[in-house]
């Protein structure tokens, strides 16, 4: 392919003098543009950004009188002309006015070598993202939701490396190696589209107290322990987030924390509240993703080379702050307060998993937990009802716990309350699962009742 281009370049003397690189570039540009819509005949489509670079590198080359490195066009003749004219018939307002003209020659076998040099490019691209959407897959399917969003980021980074357009272009004739482009551009657009959506995660990660307990005595070594599970939702499944940094704080109080920095293979962070400070009362307890060891994270080198990733790989900025919330009771004076509890027909297998739940809260509170006597401070009863159901792959256990609780030193009612707990277990249609679930259930329920009854019986002075 042979063309010529012709073009000029206008401008007043004062504040510069145009010269005939200024006219050399439009006319290159214009040759860029040219060679540009060939390939886009033959499937060879690019986003602006990419455009644009292509035809400043083509403009650069051409001034320079280099070589050309894409599209492989060479510019075989060129040539200008100056011209100046004046304004208002007077000398003292000249205007420069440069013509250029450029023969430029793109053979058609190179034409065709820089089409297939393409579909090479972006089929190799193809294939990396989709083994990156692979590692992403099963990244989050592990719970491993760092590594996931980092694999999703750089498959953004490989698509946008070829300069793909992100958005369907108008159809062309579907020739060979059109059609293969085509193809490859599709696979490349699915897949910078699924990364888009799998990025989206994040979005996601939440956090909810699962042990511990919540009373803490005003400057005491108390070493409370209070636990938070990290979770994220993928594929429909609630997932442990693991490894997630994450930062406990205590708002209006002194407290000294000792805290795990990372959530543990369970998607579980504890912290330990050493001692605590301030005027008794509610305070909240606050675990909140560490967005910037979050970052820091994802920026170590990577590799035996230690090259560090594209910063494009970074996590996104609008990742979630405070996950969850635990109310903790910052109270004075020793709470070693003796308490019993009966849920239910004595040897019951359910009363006892109730039991096993309730007891270790209260231990873990500070309170002794013995048999019920007439020596005991606060003795606690209730009734429970169990209800399980089935699905496809999972069993879904619900308890209902009613209780009360009566002081023996005042002789007096403390409190009644009604507690619902709901676990559910992914599984096959087993009893086993069935069972697991309802355990879980039933813990919880009893833990659920610690939690409720705790602050109640001490504020009360057992």
């Amino acid at each position: 392919m042979l063309s010529v281009h012709r073009t000029r370049h206008e401008e007043l003397i004062s504040p510069g003098r145009a010269t005939q690189d200024d006219a050399m570039a439009d006319a290159a540009e214009s040759a860029a543009e040219a060679a540009l819509e060939l390939l886009d005949q033959r499937g060879v489509a690019y986003d602006e950004e990419r455009r644009r670079g292509i035809v400043d590198g083509i403009v650069g080359a051409a001034v320079r009188g280099a070589a050309i490195e894409f599209p492989r066009m060479e510019i075989v003749a060129r040539g200008w002309e100056e011209c100046v004219g004046y304004a208002d018939d007077t000398a003292d307002n000249p205007d420069t006015t440069w013509l250029a003209a450029i023969l430029v020659e793109y053979p058609i076998g190179f034409l065709k070598g820089d089409v297939n040099n393409v579909l090479w490019e972006r089929g190799r691209a193809a294939n990396e993202a989709e083994v990156l959407r692979a590692s992403t897959e099963e990244h989050l399917s592990a719970g491993r939701l760092h590594a996931g969003l980092l694999a999703a980021a750089r498959i953004a980074r490989v698509v946008l490396a070829t300069g793909v357009p992100t958005t369907i272009t108008d159809d062309v004739p579907q020739s060979a190696p059109t059609h293969e482009l085509t193809t490859v551009n599709a696979r490349l657009r699915g897949v910078l589209r699924w990364s888009q959506v799998a990025a989206r995660t994040a979005e996601t990660l939440s956090a909810r107290a699962t042990g511990g307990f919540d009373v803490v005595e005003v400057g005491a070594m108390a070493e409370a322990m209070v636990e938070f599970r990290c979770t994220y939702e993928w594929r429909g499944k609630t997932v442990p987030a693991i490894g997630v940094p994450v930062r406990f704080d205590m708002p209006g109080a002194s407290a000294v924390l000792d805290a795990d920095p990372l959530t543990d293979e369970s998607g579980i962070a504890t912290c330990w509240i050493v001692a605590a400070y301030g005027t008794p009362g509610e305070y909240e307890l606050t675990v909140s993703l560490d967005v910037e060891a979050a970052h820091v994270a994802v920026s170590r080198p990577q590799g035996p080379r230690g090259v560090p990733p594209d910063p494009r790989d970074a996590l996104p900025t609008d990742l979630p702050g405070t996950l969850a919330r635990r109310t903790v009771h910052l109270v004075t004076g020793a709470h070693a307060i003796s308490v019993c509890a009966q849920f239910g027909v004595r040897g019951d297998a359910d009363a006892a998993q109730v039991m096993s739940g309730f007891t270790r809260r209260m231990e873990r509170d500070g309170y002794r937990m013995g048999a019920c006597n007439p020596g005991v401070d606060v003795v606690i009863t209730g009734t429970l009802s169990l209800s399980t159901q089935g699905e496809r792959d999972s069993w879904t256990a619900e308890v209902v716990l009613s209780a009360s609780a009566f002081n023996q030193r005042s002789a007096s009612e403390l409190a009644t309350t009604r507690i619902t707990a709901m676990e559910t277990v992914g599984a096959d249609d087993s009893e086993d699962a069935k069972r697991e679930a309802e355990v879980l259930a039933l813990k919880e329920a009893g833990r659920l009742l610690a939690v409720y009854f705790s602050p109640r019986i001490l504020a009360s002075g057992g």
